[in-house]
Formats: C-alpha cells, sequence, structure tokens
C-alpha cells in the first residue's frame, strides 16, 4: 500500500512538473534537441523555426593575442506547449554558437 502510494505520488510529480530547460533539449519542436554548444542551423534543423528571434547586442572577442572578434548575439524564443500551458525558452547565440538557454515564462 506505502509502495503504491509513492508510486503515485511520483507519477502526478513527473506528470504535473513543467518542462525545464533539459525538457527543451529533448522535446523541442520535430523531436529533436539542441544543446549549448550547438550552431544556430542545427538548432534550426532539430528544433524548426524559433517563435520569435532579436538581435540584443554586440560582443568583441579576442580570438588571439592580435584579433578581436566582433560577434552578434541573438535570441530565439521558442514556445512549447505542455497540458494546454505554453512555455517560453529563450536560446542565446553569440556569433553563431547556442551559449544560454533560460526558462522565460509562461502562458
Amino acid at each position: 500500500m506505502k509502495r503504491s502510494i509513492i508510486f503515485l505520488s511520483l507519477i502526478v510529480l513527473v506528470f504535473t512538473t513543467p518542462p525545464t530547460y533539459a525538457d527543451l533539449l529533448i522535446n523541442c519542436q520535430n523531436g529533436g534537441s539542441a544543446s549549448l554548444g550547438d550552431l544556430k542551423q542545427q538548432v534550426r534543423l532539430s528544433c524548426g523555426e524559433p517563435d520569435s528571434t532579436e538581435v540584443i547586442g554586440y560582443i568583441d572577442k579576442v580570438q588571439d593575442k592580435y584579433r578581436i572578434r566582433v560577434m552578434k548575439i541573438e535570441e530565439w524564443i521558442y514556445a512549447v506547449p505542455f497540458y494546454g500551458v505554453k512555455y517560453f525558452y529563450s536560446l542565446v547565440f553569440e556569433g553563431n554558437k547556442l551559449v544560454e538557454i533560460t526558462n522565460a515564462g509562461k502562458k
């Protein structure tokens, strides 16, 4: 009896917990996945077109001691439906590389 209550509690927890950034990586559009370090094209092929894109700035990075590289910082937003609620995730790219994934709220 006690084991069945624990089991049922775990099932309820799994199905009522909103998706995290790890769930986005596993359950993004088209059944694909994305992870930090992926290129834009890899993410687009795996997750489909983002719901919105925005250039949010630029960054200077030193490649070697003589060369400075200016890279665009771009944010892509994906909406992931989960039991009737849309969860929004922000993917931030520096240049062509995915550097940050954050939960951007729900609707």
